[in-house]
């Protein structure tokens, strides 16, 4: 049986198409993190502050890893590793999930007519939205320490949307 032939073009007519259940199975993806845990969803504020405290004090105070420029306290640290961290946070998981993505939805590949396409578009959509709360919480430590958002912040829209595109293609290329 041969294949048919997928380009770019379709799989964005199929992502477009198939946008509802894309929410809803994104929707899902988060909840079955955090299902059974006391904390629930407050772990995806509580794991960048745990994690941006740990890095910080190991780089900071044991360390004491300076940034070139002029960012000399140990909370612009914190606050550029943290950019840093959720930009490779989205791309380390969405990878790291790629490999046993169709295994893991057997249910949905052997059952009914599903479009795979679809899966790795919500594996990299529930990433960026840890990626979007650390980025959230960069912004808010920002205004905190020194009063202003910096105006690159606006051009991040411009940044991810490649990037997105590029990590989207990798998940479907190693899935």
């Amino acid at each position: 049986m041969r294949l048919p032939r997928v380009t770019l073009w379709s799989f964005f007519h199929s992502v477009l198409s198939h946008r509802q259940l894309i929410i809803r199975l994104t929707h899902r993806e988060l909840a079955q993190r955090f299902r059974g845990s006391s904390l629930g969803l407050i772990w995806i504020i509580l794991t960048p502050l745990l994690t941006a405290a740990i890095f910080t004090f190991v780089f900071g105070a044991v360390f004491q890893t300076r940034w070139g420029g002029t960012s000399t306290g140990t909370f612009d640290f914190a606050l550029l590793m943290l950019v840093g961290l959720a930009v490779h946070t989205v791309f380390a998981e969405s990878i790291g999930r790629a490999a046993p993505l169709i295994v893991g939805h057997a249910s949905y590949v052997t059952k009914v007519i599903f479009p795979l396409e679809i899966l790795p578009v919500t594996v990299v959509l529930a990433s960026l939205v840890n990626a979007f709360v650390m980025l959230a919480i960069v912004v808010v430590g920002q205004l905190l320490l020194k009063g202003v958002i910096h105006w690159t912040a606006l051009l991040w829209p411009f940044v991810i949307a490649p990037y997105l595109i590029f990590i989207t293609a990798l998940v479907l290329f190693f899935s």
